[in-house]
């Protein structure tokens, strides 16, 4: 899930099992920038 802030900044929440089956859950932050090539790069922070 994701909230899309003022200015383009989006904040998500994640989850995932990881090797040991152990779940983690966890925010992240990212500023989406278009690139000259039409790509999109997301610059993110934990």
């Amino acid at each position: 899930m994701g909230l899309l802030h003022t200015g383009g900044h989006i904040e998500m929440r994640y989850h995932q099992v990881n090797n040991q089956g152990e779940l983690m859950i966890g925010i992240y932050y990212s500023k989406p920038e278009l690139l000259k090539n039409g790509k999109l790069r997301l610059h993110e922070n934990r």
